[in-house]
C-alpha cells in the first residue's frame, strides 16, 4: 500500500520535479505536490499546507535552496528539508546541513531519495514525540510547583541526611526564612533552631523504619504536628523523605477546652445523681416517719413497701455516682446490692432462705436499669413475704446474662409453695405484679410464669438505647 505524502518542491524545472516523483511513487509513496519557485510562493505555500517534507534545488533563477532553508528554520517548522541538486558542492552541502537541512541529494543519484525521505520522516516524528514528551514534563514540572506552593501545611524535601532540597512557600513562611536560609540545612537546624535530633524525632525514626512516622512536638510555645514519609530509591535503599509540618496549637486549645468542659459536665452529672440519690433517701425517711405514726399496719405495710421502690431507684443513682461511665451501671453488681438489702428489710433468716445468684457483668444503661430494678424488688420481695411461710426452707435464685440473640435474660426463681391454683399472671389484682407487668412492657420485654418446682418469673428483653430529646 503507497505512503501517502505531502511534497512541497522549491524548483524552477518541472521536468526535474516529474523526475523526482516518478522516483517518489516507484519506491512506494503517493505524493500530493506543489511547485514554487519564487520567495512569495514558498511563503503563501508554507502558510497554505501542512506539508511532509520540503525538496529544494539549491540553485534557482530568482531564488536559492539556502534562502528557502533561512525562511523555513524562521518559522520554527519541524519539517524534513532536503536540498535535491545538480550543482551543490561538499562545501555548499556542509553549509546548508548546518543552516538545518535534513540531507542533500544529487540529482544523478536518486537511489538514495526515498531512503532519506523516510529516515528524515522517522526523525522528524521522534522530535515531535520528544518535543511532546518535553512539554508534558515542562507542564507537569509547572503544575507539581503550583500545587506544592498552593498546599497550606508546610512541606519540605529532604534528602537522606535531613538536609533541605525543596521546601513550599507555607514552609518558608512558617520558619520565616527564605529558600537560601534553608537549603542544605538540617531540618532541626531551621524548623527548631536546634543543633540535633530532638527525642522522638519522626525523621530521625523514618530514618530506622523506613516507614511513615509523626508526632505531636510542643516548641517554643506552638504545638506542631510533624510527619516524615520516606522516598526510596531504585536500590531498595533511603533517598530522602518529605517532611510535612503543621501548626495545630488551635486544635490543641481547643481539645483542652472541650477536656475541661467535660470534666465540668461529669462532675455536675455526678453531683445531679448524688442530690438525686439524696432527696430519694430524704422521701424514705418521710415515709418510715409516716410508717410509723401510722396505727394502720396495713398502711404501714404499703409505705414500707413505697420505701423500697423508692431505695431501688436510689440504689442505681448511688451506683452511677460511683461509675466511671454514668450512664450505665455494672447491673450484676447492682442485683448485689439490691437483694442484700431487701434481705435485711424483711429480716430473712440466711440459715433458712439461701440466696443464690447466677449473673454476668453485664452493664445496663439506665433507661433499662432502673425499671429491671423495680421489677427486681417486686419480685425478690414477692418471694420473701410470701413463697416460705411457717418456717419453710428454701431458696430463691436470681439469674442474669446476655442471651446469643444479644437480648437479655432475667429470672427470679423459689422453690417455695408457689401461687395457688387457678392464678393467671394477666389477670393478677395485686399491685406488685401489675407494677411488674407494666414495666416489663416499657422495656419493650416479655414475661413468663413458670410453675415446676416452685415459682419462676422469667423475663426477657433488649437493651433500651438513650434516646436524646429533641
Amino acid at each position: 500500500m503507497s505512503q501517502k505524502i505531502r511534497v512541497l518542491c522549491v524548483e524552477d524545472s518541472e521536468n526535474d520535479v516529474l523526475l523526482l516523483l516518478r522516483k517518489l511513487k516507484s519506491e512506494g509513496f503517493d505524493p500530493e505536490w506543489e511547485r514554487v519557485e519564487d520567495v512569495a510562493g514558498f511563503r503563501a505555500a508554507l502558510a497554505r499546507t501542512p506539508w511532509d517534507i520540503i525538496l529544494a534545488d539549491y540553485a534557482l533563477p530568482q531564488f536559492s535552496g539556502l534562502e528557502a532553508l533561512k525562511i523555513f528554520v524562521a518559522a520554527g517548522l519541524e519539517i524534513p528539508f532536503i536540498i535535491v541538486s545538480g550543482t551543490i558542492g561538499e562545501e555548499s552541502a556542509i553549509t546548508a546541513l548546518k543552516a538545518g537541512a535534513a540531507d542533500y541529494i544529487m540529482k544523478d543519484s536518486l537511489a538514495r531519495l526515498a531512503p532519506s525521505i523516510r529516515r528524515a520522516l522517522e526523525d522528524a516524528r521522534l522530535r515531535r514525540e520528544k518535543r511532546r514528551a518535553d512539554d508534558a514534563f515542562l507542564e507537569s514540572v509547572r503544575r507539581w510547583a503550583t500545587t506544592f506552593d498552593a498546599i497550606t501545611d508546610s512541606i519540605c524535601v529532604l534528602d537522606a541526611e535531613g538536609r533541605a532540597i525543596q521546601c513550599n512557600k507555607a514552609h518558608l513562611g512558617f520558619v520565616n526564612k527564605t529558600a537560601a536560609d534553608v537549603m542544605g540545612q538540617k531540618c532541626y537546624e531551621f524548623v527548631h533552631g536546634g543543633d540535633d535530633y530532638f527525642d522522638h524525632c519522626p525523621f530521625r525514626r523514618m530514618q530506622d523504619s523506613l516507614k511513615h512516622e509523626e508526632a505531636e512536638i510542643f516548641d517554643r510555645g506552638r504545638w506542631l504536628y510533624v510527619a516524615a514519609d520516606p522516598i526510596i530509591g531504585p536500590d531498595g535503599a533511603l533517598a530522602g523523605a518529605v517532611h510535612i509540618m503543621s501548626d495545630i496549637t488551635a486544635r490543641k486549645q481547643a481539645e483542652e477546652a472541650l477536656k475541661s468542659s467535660l470534666a465540668e459536665k461529669e462532675i455536675l452529672l455526678r453531683e445531679i445523681h448524688h442530690r438525686v440519690k439524696n432527696n430519694m433517701q430524704v422521701m424514705i425517711s418521710l415515709l418510715n416517719l409516716q410508717a410509723q405514726a401510722n396505727p394502720d399496719p396495713a398502711v404501714a405495710a404499703l409505705l414500707k413497701e413505697s420505701q423500697n421502690r423508692i431505695r431501688t431507684m436510689a440504689i442505681v443513682h448511688e451506683k452511677l455516682y460511683r461509675s466511671s461511665d454514668l450512664s450505665r451501671i455494672d447491673f450484676s453488681d447492682y442485683i448485689e446490692s439490691l437483694a442484700v438489702h431487701l434481705f435485711q428489710f424483711y429480716a430473712a433468716d440466711l440459715r433458712r432462705i439461701r440466696l443464690r445468684r447466677v449473673t454476668e457483668a453485664v452493664s445496663l444503661d439506665i433507661n433499662s436499669a432502673i425499671p429491671c430494678g423495680l421489677i427486681l424488688n417486686e419480685l425478690i420481695s414477692n418471694a420473701l413475704k410470701y413463697a416460705f411461710p411457717g418456717g419453710r426452707n428454701g431458696e430463691i435464685l436470681i439469674e442474669f446474662g446476655r442471651r446469643p440473640d444479644e437480648q437479655f435474660a432475667l429470672s427470679v426463681r423459689d422453690d417455695g409453695v408457689g401461687f395457688p391454683a387457678g392464678f393467671d399472671l394477666n389477670e393478677t389484682k395485686t399491685l406488685g405484679l401489675q407494677i411488674v407487668k407494666l414495666l416489663v412492657g416499657q422495656i419493650d420485654g416479655a414475661i413468663e410464669l413458670r410453675r415446676e418446682g416452685g415459682t419462676e418469673f422469667r423475663i426477657v428483653f433488649p437493651e433500651l438505647k438513650f434516646k436524646p430529646r429533641v
